[in-house]
């Protein structure tokens, strides 16, 4: 299959690969060291590596940048102090125009490839929401943060068409709202323009 996870044979002894429980894989001749389909490949580093053999990044770079259209580097964080390695890495990453992922051990490192190749099979939707799907957030993050109704909610995504127009909107021009009234449109501006602080009560206003 296109999507196949094929692990290069450099990688065998990789104590990340002990973790890897939810995807299949095969070991095969790849330019990267983990690769999914013909379009993401994986490098994979750790610190203590890098710091000993500084040039096998920038060469394992140079071998595989123009193969994929969507390149990570799995970093493993495995030094007391990981700063100064790390920002050597972070600039390597950052110059070949490579997304840099960070863990702290080889089940973290499994992980993260198996997410990568679960979402292969997702569709765009499952990532960026539809249009509906986004809606109904907003609706449910102001039945929830305002203490309004559903229908109060609905009324004033119609009224000012954004979450960001709700949030702009003044006293006046929320109270003028069908079902909104003062006590309301004041609890809104208030819950959009005052410190985050935990509530006493958690029912709606009337």
């Amino acid at each position: 299959m296109d999507d196949n996870l094929v692990i290069s044979h450099k990688q065998k002894d990789n104590p990340l690969i002990n973790h890897l429980r939810h995807v299949p894989y095969e070991f095969g001749e790849v330019k990267a060291d983990f690769c999914i389909g013909q379009s993401i490949g994986i490098l994979f580093i750790s610190q203590k590596f890098h710091r000993l053999s500084p040039n096998y990044l920038p060469n394992r770079i140079c071998s595989f940048k123009d193969k994929f259209s969507k390149k990570f580097i799995i970093c493993q964080v495995d030094l007391q102090d990981p700063f100064p390695v790390l920002e050597s890495i972070q600039l390597l990453a950052i110059k070949s125009h490579i997304t840099l992922l960070l863990s702290w051990s080889p089940a973290e490192s499994a992980k993260l490839i198996e997410i990568c190749r679960i979402y292969v099979l997702k569709p765009s939707t499952y990532i960026n929401p539809s249009p509906s799907t986004i809606y109904e957030s907003v609706i449910e993050a102001l039945t929830k943060s305002c203490k309004i109704s559903t229908s109060n909610a609905k009324m004033l995504m119609e009224r000012f068409n954004t979450l960001h127009g709700i949030m702009n909107a003044t006293y006046d021009e929320l109270r003028k709202c069908p079902g909104i009234g003062d006590k309301k449109a004041e609890f809104i501006v208030n819950a959009f323009n005052s410190p985050f602080k935990l509530s006493e009560s958690d029912t709606v206003v009337d």
